[in-house]
């Protein structure tokens, strides 16, 4: 178990690091499997594992819209106003903060491991949390 934000960021990553082996080549993406198990996979990791991206996705797609509709104004002021919350939960202690850098930091670990994977991979053995 890990006692800080930034301890279960490198778990997160370390784990994701080596998932993607498995999304990617290990026989996940593969069309073989059962209708139902394969709505499963879809809905539960592949997005998942796609939400970095998916966010930065959205995240230009409003940028890019900015000025066609009142609604990509609003929606761009309220991921800004997401990632302000995620910057100060490192610093202040209120629940809203705090969740919001959590939920951050466990995304960023997706897209990290990601890169991590293709750099190939982490190391067998790694440093244990305090």
């Amino acid at each position: 178990m890990v006692h800080t934000l930034e301890g279960e960021f490198r778990r997160k990553r370390r784990m994701m690091s080596r998932a993607w082996g498995t999304v990617l080549r290990g026989g996940m993406l593969s069309p073989r499997y059962p209708a139902l198990f394969g709505f499963q996979l879809v809905s539960h990791r592949l997005i998942r594992y796609a939400s970095p991206f998916l966010h930065l996705i959205a995240l230009g797609t409003n940028i890019a819209l900015l000025g066609h509709g009142r609604v990509y104004t609003v929606t761009l002021l309220a991921q800004g106003a997401f990632l302000a919350a995620a910057a100060l939960g490192s610093r202040v202690e209120a629940r809203p903060f705090r969740l919001a850098y959590y939920y951050l930091l466990v995304t960023a670990s997706i897209a990290v491991g990601f890169w991590d994977w293709l750099r190939g991979g982490t190391p067998l053995v790694w440093e244990k949390e305090r």
